[in-house]
Protein backbone atom coordinates (compact mmCIF):
# COMPACT_ATOMS: atom_id res chain seq x y z
CA UNK A 1 0.00 0.00 0.00
CA UNK A 2 0.97 3.45 -0.45
CA UNK A 3 -0.43 6.97 -1.16
CA UNK A 4 -0.64 9.10 -4.06
CA UNK A 5 1.49 11.87 -4.69
CA UNK A 6 -0.33 15.35 -4.31
CA UNK A 7 3.51 17.44 -5.13
CA UNK A 8 2.17 18.08 -8.70
CA UNK A 9 -1.07 19.71 -7.61
CA UNK A 10 1.02 21.70 -5.20
CA UNK A 11 2.72 22.72 -7.03
CA UNK A 12 0.44 24.12 -9.76
CA UNK A 13 -0.94 25.76 -6.21
CA UNK A 14 2.10 27.46 -5.14
CA UNK A 15 2.80 29.23 -8.55
CA UNK A 16 -0.80 29.71 -8.73
CA UNK A 17 -1.94 27.91 -11.73
CA UNK A 18 -5.07 26.94 -10.58
CA UNK A 19 -6.25 25.56 -14.22
CA UNK A 20 -3.48 23.24 -13.80
CA UNK A 21 -4.19 22.35 -10.34
CA UNK A 22 -7.27 21.71 -10.86
CA UNK A 23 -6.87 19.22 -13.97
CA UNK A 24 -4.20 17.55 -11.75
CA UNK A 25 -6.38 16.94 -8.65
CA UNK A 26 -9.43 15.68 -10.91
CA UNK A 27 -6.18 13.05 -12.82
CA UNK A 28 -5.42 11.81 -9.00
CA UNK A 29 -8.75 11.46 -7.83
CA UNK A 30 -9.29 9.13 -10.58
CA UNK A 31 -6.45 7.12 -10.39
CA UNK A 32 -7.38 7.05 -6.39
CA UNK A 33 -11.24 6.21 -6.85
CA UNK A 34 -10.41 3.30 -9.84
CA UNK A 35 -7.81 1.96 -7.72
CA UNK A 36 -10.26 1.79 -4.49
CA UNK A 37 -13.28 0.18 -6.75
CA UNK A 38 -11.20 -2.23 -8.58
CA UNK A 39 -8.97 -3.75 -5.72
CA UNK A 40 -11.44 -3.06 -2.90
CA UNK A 41 -14.63 -3.93 -4.22
CA UNK A 42 -13.49 -6.20 -7.38
CA UNK A 43 -14.98 -4.71 -10.34
CA UNK A 44 -13.58 -5.41 -13.47
CA UNK A 45 -11.92 -2.78 -14.71
CA UNK A 46 -13.20 -3.21 -18.72
CA UNK A 47 -16.24 -2.08 -16.76
CA UNK A 48 -15.12 0.95 -14.97
CA UNK A 49 -12.52 2.44 -17.42
CA UNK A 50 -15.04 4.97 -18.75
CA UNK A 51 -16.99 6.13 -15.52
CA UNK A 52 -16.62 9.91 -14.82
CA UNK A 53 -15.18 10.70 -11.64
CA UNK A 54 -18.58 11.63 -10.60
CA UNK A 55 -19.74 8.31 -10.91
CA UNK A 56 -16.20 6.92 -9.33
CA UNK A 57 -17.07 8.92 -6.28
CA UNK A 58 -20.84 7.55 -5.96
CA UNK A 59 -19.47 3.77 -6.10
CA UNK A 60 -16.31 4.59 -3.68
CA UNK A 61 -19.29 6.28 -1.21
CA UNK A 62 -21.63 3.44 -1.64
CA UNK A 63 -19.21 0.96 -0.58
CA UNK A 64 -18.09 2.83 2.19
CA UNK A 65 -14.49 3.39 1.38
CA UNK A 66 -14.39 7.29 2.14
CA UNK A 67 -11.92 8.19 4.59
CA UNK A 68 -13.72 10.21 7.40
CA UNK A 69 -16.59 10.40 5.06
CA UNK A 70 -18.62 13.54 6.64
CA UNK A 71 -15.64 15.74 6.44
CA UNK A 72 -14.49 14.84 2.99
CA UNK A 73 -17.70 13.96 0.79
CA UNK A 74 -18.94 17.20 1.00
CA UNK A 75 -15.56 18.36 -0.04
CA UNK A 76 -15.35 15.89 -3.17
CA UNK A 77 -18.66 16.32 -4.28
CA UNK A 78 -17.94 20.10 -4.60
CA UNK A 79 -14.86 19.58 -5.95
CA UNK A 80 -16.69 17.61 -8.97
CA UNK A 81 -18.80 20.36 -9.40
CA UNK A 82 -16.07 22.78 -9.56
CA UNK A 83 -14.06 21.14 -11.68
CA UNK A 84 -16.82 20.77 -14.06
CA UNK A 85 -17.53 24.15 -14.00
CA UNK A 86 -14.14 25.51 -14.42
CA UNK A 87 -13.32 22.81 -17.51
CA UNK A 88 -16.54 23.58 -19.54
CA UNK A 89 -15.59 27.03 -19.05
CA UNK A 90 -12.30 27.00 -20.39
CA UNK A 91 -10.22 29.38 -17.88
CA UNK A 92 -12.66 31.62 -18.42
CA UNK A 93 -14.29 31.78 -14.84
CA UNK A 94 -10.51 31.36 -13.03
CA UNK A 95 -9.17 34.44 -15.03
CA UNK A 96 -12.05 36.89 -14.07
CA UNK A 97 -12.23 35.41 -10.30
CA UNK A 98 -12.05 37.38 -7.56
CA UNK A 99 -8.76 36.97 -5.02
CA UNK A 100 -11.27 35.66 -2.20
CA UNK A 101 -12.62 33.02 -4.69
CA UNK A 102 -9.42 31.66 -6.02
CA UNK A 103 -7.97 31.87 -2.43
CA UNK A 104 -11.59 29.57 -1.22
CA UNK A 105 -10.58 27.16 -4.32
CA UNK A 106 -7.13 27.00 -3.47
CA UNK A 107 -8.07 26.02 0.06
CA UNK A 108 -10.30 23.22 -1.22
CA UNK A 109 -7.87 21.77 -3.47
CA UNK A 110 -5.23 21.79 -0.20
CA UNK A 111 -7.72 19.83 1.54
CA UNK A 112 -8.42 17.48 -1.37
CA UNK A 113 -4.58 17.25 -1.27
CA UNK A 114 -5.00 16.13 2.25
CA UNK A 115 -7.35 13.53 1.43
CA UNK A 116 -5.86 12.07 -1.01
CA UNK A 117 -2.99 11.57 1.29
CA UNK A 118 -5.17 9.56 4.11
CA UNK A 119 -6.62 7.69 1.44
CA UNK A 120 -4.29 3.91 0.87
CA UNK A 121 -3.13 2.58 -2.76
CA UNK A 122 -2.57 -0.58 -3.34
CA UNK A 123 0.46 -1.38 -4.86
CA UNK A 124 -0.31 -2.19 -8.29
CA UNK A 125 2.81 -4.47 -9.34
CA UNK A 126 2.73 -6.58 -6.18
CA UNK A 127 -1.32 -6.75 -4.66
CA UNK A 128 -2.76 -6.19 -8.31
CA UNK A 129 -4.68 -9.39 -9.62
CA UNK A 130 -4.01 -11.07 -12.67
CA UNK A 131 -7.38 -10.09 -14.34
CA UNK A 132 -6.69 -6.23 -13.98
CA UNK A 133 -3.08 -6.97 -14.98
CA UNK A 134 -4.24 -8.03 -18.09
CA UNK A 135 -6.60 -4.99 -18.41
CA UNK A 136 -4.13 -2.42 -17.38
CA UNK A 137 -1.47 -3.92 -19.98
CA UNK A 138 -3.87 -4.20 -22.80
CA UNK A 139 -5.50 -0.52 -21.63
CA UNK A 140 -1.88 0.62 -21.98
CA UNK A 141 -1.19 -1.12 -25.84
CA UNK A 142 -4.47 0.72 -26.50
CA UNK A 143 -3.48 3.90 -25.66
CA UNK A 144 0.01 4.17 -27.13
CA UNK A 145 -1.59 2.29 -30.48
CA UNK A 146 -3.90 5.65 -30.78
CA UNK A 147 -1.09 8.11 -29.35
CA UNK A 148 0.93 7.23 -32.86
CA UNK A 149 -1.73 8.29 -35.22
CA UNK A 150 -0.09 11.77 -34.28
CA UNK A 151 3.57 10.44 -34.75
CA UNK A 152 3.96 12.64 -37.94
CA UNK A 153 7.31 11.71 -39.40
Amino acid sequence: MYNLSTEEIRKYIVSNELFKAILETSATLEELFFSQIMHEIKICPDLISSWTLGKLLVWVDKCHLIINREKYYPLLKDFIKLRNIVIHSGQYLLKNSTQEIESGIINHLIKICEYVSLSPVRDGIKDIDEKANRYLIKDVEKNLKFLNKYNQD
